[in-house]
């Protein structure tokens, strides 16, 4: 038949693109399929079919065949009610648990209902068994009693006992989707509130240093979802299920057996209890080691994929893989100890319900009065015992899941409680604020700075109420109290040396970091208010429209004269994409000066009336970094009030500027006031200049600033971006089975054949032992029946309970169920004591052989996801460079943390059950088989069914548990670009629109886990359906049999159990096997990344060199190179040639993306060329080993990248993990000194604690520039500087060795070193240090190659590199090009700086 078509989630789908209209959209009382479904189509899931028999039919599931949310599930509703119960809530204790209790009600409540129902019907069961096991022996009574039923009415009773079964069920099911229902909206509120928390912290720079972006990361991916993965309401329905069925099974135990009997069993299985308790316990300790290790390796693999820039050319692929193994071994320790007691706290919990039956029937056999022990009273005691025994194996296990819901609900409550003010709780109103903005005229309403008496402390936890977490010493800014007011619609210039606080004051005037004395007000402050261009400028992961617009309505006439404006139209000819172009993470795709024009741009669009600029011209070239003076600052944010930092001290002589702010080294103020008054202040040369000097902008300037079309021609280094890369977002994802490749790795992964053997022969042993136990049962019972003094039982099988094993997440059959289900048939004393003990003896060595089958399991799945992290990581760091800028870092870190604690915590468990639901299905058709074969006459039918559901189920469900991967990948993206985007985020006042992202994106995630658990239900109900019909055949054809009196009562309830257990494991073999494959997408994930392609050592065969100057005197050689970033992009490089002489001092000058950047990465092979050569010291790099390369050539790169650590360990380049402090290999501590005193840093560093200072994440308590001098430190650390010495040689570098064994490469002598604008965030004497020590005290022997911007100093360097499309424009010494009469491209360009 045709189903009926799913009701798609379009309007959530086009909430990617239009986020605040999409979302109101979704939220309207359009009532979802579920809710229109009936009675009978809600109590069989058939609503979900469509989605289902859908997925079928076209062979895969996508995003647009998802099911809407129902209203109550809908997240604008979720954060509504959860920000209402967090603010009644807040102030007590358990304030987090409560709040989400509370904005849970109503589902609760149905979990409740549904739960109680299912243990009523689980009481009703064994009633209902005793009752017609009771008919049939007073029918066969030879004196029946006065209230016997006649026979023929144990049909009806056997009917009605088969409709209990499928009631409970059903039942069961429907608890479980309510109970999954909850559990998602708990995920949807925690995950949503996690990231508005976090986006609020990141926004105060006083406070983001206190949890660095893997801890928030992982406070998001794992314990904010952690009471879904635990499913908490199952938790709490389960402590109530335990206490009741123990009070329910003790009492009717002693009903039916005698209170000492009955005490006897019950006191023997509670005596298990502190033992369950004491593992609880111990598992709890061990589960928050592994959540507190997970946390470290975290951190350690955030700041090392956000920094492969600096991984790939230092070489710290081993030191990287040793500190992130350190981490991860750490977490293995752990989890050793947690998989260890898992089987061993199975077996006890196990053996005490055995040994606890075996109590009960001896005591009642040999201490009992001698009276019968009936079929019916026999049956019903082990079906309660059953009972029993599962609500107190349940107990500790979900007093254990509780607990650790608990550790991350205290976890996300301690960071909830970080005071970061009221903001993070506003209400979501996508019609105010800035949730809609759009372009009007601009607010000319009152817009200025008041900053009285601030000053600023960092590391001082008085100020933030939290500290950093070590004792680092504080970095006072503004000691003596800054006091300033800027006007409205000013231009301020503030300027000082690195590190004086510029930053700092921009964070203070963006209300982005609050002083620890002192205030400052914006007045009047809105949202909108204020726009922030950061000095390392931010990118989102998206298109260059939407990095732009930035939530604006888009006027596209005024959209392309800012374009104009910040010199990016020719950089968007140039896109394949143009503004739809994706820029990538951290805007990778982009270079520095694009990136940096972007913002600015992004900042003129807005419409903020107030403009603040950190250092925006640092990254581009002069005519460039003068059109953007002319067009951008002065004339299209002419009107609003605009505080601009800059080390081009140039412009405070221009006149449009109206007041200037010198700081001193300390920050204090040296200077504030008109331009004018300036040239008569001593504050003028601490900047440089002289009074009367002719610094500043060229005469020219306004008319180079009137020529915008040729300021930037076709940017090759923008073609890096491809076609493909509009698709950068969207995470790839197989389609169809898994593929058998993946089940062979995780296979070999474990051990390989000899391991699978173990578990394989181990697991035979189990099942042997467990069927020769039953046939020494049945032996045991026939010889009691043969003695004929009371009536004996046969083998019997327990009714099936719903037990759980720790780490699944669904309800399985225990293997124990067929162990429990052992039943003693009593004779007489003397007969039975034998018979028990043998018995017994079977019993103990099935529970041993079960015991080391599930270790040999446990041990085989942690060997498995040790080697397969591993494999993972060796692989990972290792690929090339590229994969990283085109791959957001949320979506690696989602493999590496959420896929792999998959693989850690639920693939033993999945595996245990789908294996063992096979078995036990064979096992109880066998046994079924052989004592009771009519009872199978249903079974062709139920197959034929079964089998036609599964294949309808199998294939949607491996696709929606793809997709539900893939949906947490867009929320940690966004999380990781939102948090490193904090301050400008909340500087424009746009919170509300990235929240309302959020709950979208968590709104994708709840519909994939909603839709996935429908069509799952609706799988086990069909099924559970089809079962009903078999049960009920296979009740009536053993009531039939016992009315006729061929069969006695004992095989009665024995054919029965057997009956009513058959269906369900048939049934939980679809099930288990599913989500075997289901847990096997995380295996496929991983393993997509264990063949992604490796760095290639050499490439290629040897290069063909030029005919001329291969000699030693040949410091490079580069010869007809052409290169592109992708085939499908254009070339980046094309044909360049270019000779330079050893020691050679060559400056790379030319316009924005050229191809300056693209050449200084092609030296050290962070891409490979696509034909040329390039030689260096003789040898061609394609052949030169890639360790060896990055030795010999030096690079400093663009952006000042750090990890978290001191400044001792980023100076060797490696984090505090692995850092070799004063090690073999290691450069000692006067050697950094020495290092830092050539450039000037070496008082900073001593005053602020010395090499063991404390360097917070992406080193954010030091300025740009203090950053950029500590990587070139790091840069030069290994090159001796001995200024004026002729004969000065590099010293070869040694091997260096990690504390864990990690080596590089041998000695190699650095040769050549390449600087990509190592000056452009530093004032004027520092970069004056810089270019001394580049220049004459580095070896004079060193090539050295510097890419400028600035041009003031190339008049220093030999030789003049001038690039233009990619191409050698020209070459030759300052004086040669500079040449009077000539006409050169150098010329034209010092002309426009002002530098002739």
């Amino acid at each position: 038949p045709t189903p009926p078509p799913a009701h798609a989630m379009a309007p959530a789908r086009a909430a990617a693109s239009q986020p605040s209209q999409a979302l109101l959209e979704t939220e309207d009382d359009a009532l979802n399929v579920e809710e229109q479904a009936g009675f009978f189509s809600r109590t069989l899931f058939l609503w979900a079919f469509s989605t289902a028999y859908r997925g079928y039919r076209q062979g895969r599931t996508d995003f647009e065949d998802l099911l809407d949310l129902p209203t109550r599930n809908k997240p604008r509703r979720l954060e509504a009610n959860f920000r209402a119960a967090w603010a009644r809530r807040a102030p007590g204790k358990q304030a987090l648990l409560a709040t989400v209790l509370e904005s849970s009600r109503p589902l609760l409540c149905y979990c409740f209902f549904f739960r109680s129902l299912v243990m009523a019907l689980s009481y009703v069961q064994p009633i209902l068994l005793h009752a017609l096991l009771e008919q049939l022996e007073n029918a066969s009574n030879p004196a029946p009693k006065s209230s016997g039923i006649d026979r023929l009415g144990t049909i009806p009773a056997a009917i009605l006992l088969a409709l209990t079964v499928t009631a409970y069920w059903l039942c069961w099911e429907s608890y479980w989707f309510m109970n999954v229902r909850a559990s998602l909206n708990m995920r949807t509120t925690l995950v949503h509130f996690t990231y508005r928390k976090g986006l609020s912290l990141a926004g105060n720079q006083a406070l983001s240093a206190r949890y660095s972006l893997g801890q928030l990361q992982n406070l998001i991916s794992t314990d904010a979802t952690k009471a879904a993965d635990q499913l908490l309401p199952n938790a709490f329905t389960n402590i109530v299920n335990c206490m009741v069925s123990t009070l329910v099974a003790g009492y009717q135990l002693c009903a039916l057996l005698g209170i000492s009997a009955g005490l006897a069993g019950s006191l023997v299985i509670a005596t298990f209890a502190p033992v369950s308790f004491l593992a609880t316990r111990l598992l709890k300790r061990y589960i928050r080691r592994i959540q507190e290790s997970r946390d470290v390796r975290g951190r350690i693999l955030a700041e090392f994929l956000s920094a492969m820039r600096v991984v790939k050319c230092f070489c710290l692929e081993d030191f990287a893989e040793c500190a992130i193994s350190k981490a991860r071994l750490a977490e293995l320790r752990w989890q050793k100890r947690r998989r260890l007691l898992l089987p061993i706290t199975n077996f006890l919990a196990n053996s005490c319900g055995l040994l606890g039956m075996a109590t009960a029937f001896a005591w009642f056999a040999l201490v009992s009065p001698r009276e019968p022990l009936t079929a019916s009273k026999a049956f019903a005691t082990l079906a309660w015992m059953n009972i029993l025994n599962s609500a107190l194996q349940q107990f500790p296990f979900t007093i254990l899941s509780f607990v650790d819901v608990m550790v991350s609900l205290h976890r996300l409550e301690d960071f909830f409680r970080v005071d970061t003010g009221p903001d993070w709780l506003q209400p979501l109103d996508p019609h105010s604020g800035e949730a809609q903005q759009g372009v009007g005229t601009l607010r000319q309403g009152e817009a200025r700075f008041t900053v009285a008496d601030c000053t600023v402390a960092w590391g001082n936890e008085d100020q933030s109420g939290a500290g950093t977490g070590s004792s680092a010493e504080e970095k006072v800014i503004f000691g003596q109290g800054l006091s300033l007011e800027v006007p409205r619609g000013k231009l301020v210039l503030v300027c000082g040396p690195i590190g004086c606080g510029k930053s700092t004051l921009l964070a203070l005037l963006s209300q982005t970091l609050k002083p620890c004395r002192g205030r400052c007000e914006v007045s009047p402050w809105s949202p909108a208010s204020c726009a922030l261009v950061a000095q390392r400028p931010w990118m989102q992961n998206d298109t260059l429209r939407e990095n732009i617009l930035f939530g604006c309505s888009e006027d596209p006439g005024r959209l392309r004269r800012i374009l104009a404006a910040c010199s990016l139209g020719p950089d968007l000819d140039a896109l394949p994409s143009g503004l739809d172009t994706v820029v990538g993470e951290q805007g990778v795709q982009l270079s520095g000066g694009q990136r940096q024009r972007v913002s600015l741009a992004r900042a003129a669009y807005s419409q903020a009336d107030a403009v603040l600029l950190d250092d925006v011209l640092s990254a581009l070239d002069s005519h460039v970094s003068q059109h953007v003076w002319e067009e951008v600052i002065c004339r299209e944010l002419a009107g609003r009030t605009r505080v601009v930092v800059t080390h081009q001290v140039q412009y405070c002589r221009d006149s449009r500027v109206d007041l200037v702010l010198v700081l001193g080294a300390g920050g204090d103020k040296l200077f504030y006031g008109t331009p004018s008054d300036l040239s008569s202040s001593p504050a003028l040369q601490s900047l440089g200049l002289q009074p009367g000097s002719n610094e500043g902008p060229a005469p020219d300037a306004a008319a180079a600033g009137e020529e915008g079309s040729d300021l930037s021609d076709a940017s090759p280094e923008a073609k890096k971006v491809t076609q493909g890369a509009s698709n950068a977002n969207e995470e790839s994802r197989q389609v169809g089975g898994i593929a058998q490749g993946d089940f062979v790795l995780y296979a070999r992964s474990c051990g390989g054949p000899l391991v699978l053997s173990v578990i394989v022969l181990l697991i035979a042993a189990y099942y042997a032992s467990l069927l020769v136990s039953n046939y020494q049962l049945a032996r045991w019972t026939d010889h009691s029946s043969a003695e004929g003094d009371r009536p004996r039982i046969d083998t019997f099988r327990s009714l099936s309970t719903d037990l759980y094993i720790l780490d699944a997440p669904f309800p399985v059959i225990s293997p124990w169920s067929n162990l429990s289900d052992e039943r003693f048939s009593m004779g007489n004393a003397a007969s039975d004591t034998g018979d028990i003990r043998t018995y017994l003896m079977l019993v103990l060595l099935t529970a041993a052989c079960q015991l080391l089958f599930t270790l040999a399991v446990q041990i085989g799945a942690y060997t498995s996801s040790r080697n397969l992290y591993q494999q993972l990581m060796c692989k990972l760091l290792r690929v090339e460079l590229s994969f990283f800028e085109r791959t957001p870092t949320g979506q690696i870190l989602n493999r590496c943390l959420k896929d792999i604690a998959q693989i850690d915590d639920t693939m033993a468990a999945v595996f245990l059950a789908a294996v063992q639901s096979v078995l036990d299905a064979v096992t109880a058709g066998v046994v079924l088989a052989a004592t009771a074969p009519w009872s199978l006459l249903g079974l062709p039918p139920f197959c034929l069914g079964y089998a036609y559901v599964m294949r309808i189920y199998r294939w949607p469900a491996r696709d929606l548990k793809r997709l539900e991967a893939m949906s947490r990948s867009p929320i940690m993206n966004h999380f990781s670009d939102s948090i490193r985007g904090g301050a400008t985020i909340q500087a424009y006042g746009h919170e509300k629109r990235f929240m309302l992202k959020n709950l979208q994106l968590g709104e994708v995630l709840a519909s994939t886990s909603y839709t996935y658990w429908g069509v799952r239900t609706w799988n086990a109900q069909a099924l559970e359906f089809l079962g009903s019909i078999f049960l009920m055949v296979a009740c009536f054809a053993v009531a039939m049999e016992a009315a006729a009196g061929r069969i006695a009562p004992g095989v009665v309830g024995l054919a029965l159990s057997y009956a009513i257990d058959m269906p369900r494991k048939l049934m939980f073999i679809s099930i288990n096997v599913a989500n075997l494959e289901t847990a096997f997408v995380a295996v496929e994930r991983i393993a997509q990344y264990t063949t992604l392609p490796q760095e290639s050592d050499t490439v290629g065969d040897e290069g063909v060199l030029p005919a001329e100057g291969t000699s030693d005197t040949c410091g490079l050689l580069v010869h007809r190179v052409w290169f592109y970033y992708s085939a499908s992009g254009p070339w980046v490089l094309q044909g360049l040639s270019l000779r330079l002489h050893q020691g050679a001092r060559a400056a790379v000058v030319g316009r924005t993306g050229c191809g300056k950047s693209s050449l200084l990465s092609t030296l050290v092979r962070l891409y490979n060329i696509q034909s040329g050569s390039i030689i260096v010291g003789g040898r061609d790099i394609s052949q030169m080993p890639l360790l060896e390369l990055r030795k010999i050539v030096r690079i400093l790169l663009q952006d000042p990248i750090f990890f978290t650590g001191t400044i001792r360990s980023n100076l060797a380049g490696l984090p505090d993990e692995v850092s070799p402090l004063g090690g073999h290999g290691a450069p000692g501590d006067e050697k950094m000194m020495n290092t830092l005193d050539a450039l000037g840093l070496a008082e900073i560093i001593q005053s602020l604690g010395g090499l063991g200072c404390r360097v917070e994440e992406s080193g954010h308590n030091f300025s740009q520039g203090q950053r950029q001098l500590l990587c070139l430190a790091r840069t030069l650390l290994d090159i001796p500087l001995a200024a004026g010495s002729e004969g000065a040689e590099p010293k070869p570098i040694p091997t260096p060795t990690s504390p864990n064994g990690c080596e590089q490469a041998g000695a190699a002598v650095p040769q050549l070193v390449l600087c990509d604008e190592p000056t452009s965030s530093c004032d004027l004497a520092t970069d004056a240090t810089i270019h001394k020590t580049l220049l004459e005290v580095l070896p004079k022997k060193l090539t050295v190659i510097v890419v400028c911007h600035r041009l003031h100093r190339v008049h220093s360097f030999d030789t003049i590199v001038v690039m233009e499309e990619g191409r050698l424009a020209e070459t030759g010494s300052p004086a040669e090009l500079l040449q009077e009469g000539k006409t050169t491209i150098f010329k034209d360009m010092c002309a426009k700086q002002g530098v002739l």
